[in-house]
């Protein structure tokens, strides 16, 4: 398979699971679609292992620098995500340095992204992580 074929089987394969699970064909593949394209983005974003050994990283951070420093007017917020992750509230407001930020880059190209689509635009996606879990 190649690099240019992998996209169209991957939305055949979340337009065939949504359909098992009871979405219409025609809705399955605009899911799909969804799917590819997050999917798309988020790989986009990312580093090759190369440029990865090279990354701009930083020295330990708090929640609240993370928080602080990674905020997008829309964008996700650091501490709620911290909290349903079961981070204990101490820490989250806390200054304890509990958190690691390797690609500094990846993470402000992130939130740039959360911050440009509306919560339900990643529906799909995370009803296809969802579905992709639960099929192993």
């Amino acid at each position: 398979e190649s690099k240019a074929e992998q996209p169209l089987a991957l939305a055949g394969l979340v337009a065939r699971v949504m359909e098992l699970a009871g979405t219409s064909p025609a809705a399955a593949a605009q899911k799909a679609a969804s799917v590819v394209a997050v999917e798309r983005a988020l790989a986009e974003m990312h580093l090759t292992h190369a440029d990865e050994r090279k990354a701009n990283s930083l020295p330990p951070l708090s929640i609240s620098q993370v928080a602080a420093g990674m905020s997008e007017k829309g964008g996700l917020d650091w501490r709620a995500f911290f909290l349903s992750l079961g981070v204990a509230p101490s820490l989250v407001e806390g200054d304890e340095k509990v958190v690691r930020v390797l690609d500094v880059e990846y993470f402000q190209k992130l939130c740039a992204f959360l911050a440009k689509h509306p919560p339900a635009f990643f529906q799909p996606y995370l009803e296809w992580r969802a579905l992709s879990v639960l099929i192993g």
